[in-house]
């Protein structure tokens, strides 16, 4: 999972064909997996995955398949306690993100006042 995050991180999100379905197979596993242990990260990384990898498509009206249709038929979107679990997980790491962003602001502000020249 690690690997794929890093492959949407760097922007390669054109699989061919064969990676297409092997990495959706992954995908789909690695959701039943994270759902029976209630790991909420490893959802939310799966699902921002599936949003993001896509294949060219063969029509020229549609040309993206994203990897998203392929798990789309896992019975984790009925899960209406996974989704809040999810939602919560979310918020928290968008605080911590806040909280990170406020301190590095309040820590350059101490430091430009501390070591301002006269």
């Amino acid at each position: 999972m690690n690997y794929l995050n890093k492959l949407r991180l760097n922007a390669n999100f054109i699989l061919d064909q064969k990676s297409y379905f092997n990495v959706g197979y992954l995908l789909y596993s690695c959701l039943d997996d994270s759902v029976k242990e209630k790991d909420y990260e490893s959802i939310r990384i799966c699902i921002t995955i599936g949003q993001t990898l896509y294949k060219n498509a063969n029509e020229p009206n549609k040309p993206r398949v994203f990897l998203q249709n392929l798990i789309a038929s896992n019975y984790i979107w009925k899960e209406e306690s996974f989704w809040e679990e999810i939602i919560k997980c979310i918020l928290i790491n968008f605080l911590f993100y806040l909280i990170n962003l406020f301190n590095l602001k309040f820590i350059i502000k101490s430091l430009s006042y501390n070591f301002r020249i006269f």
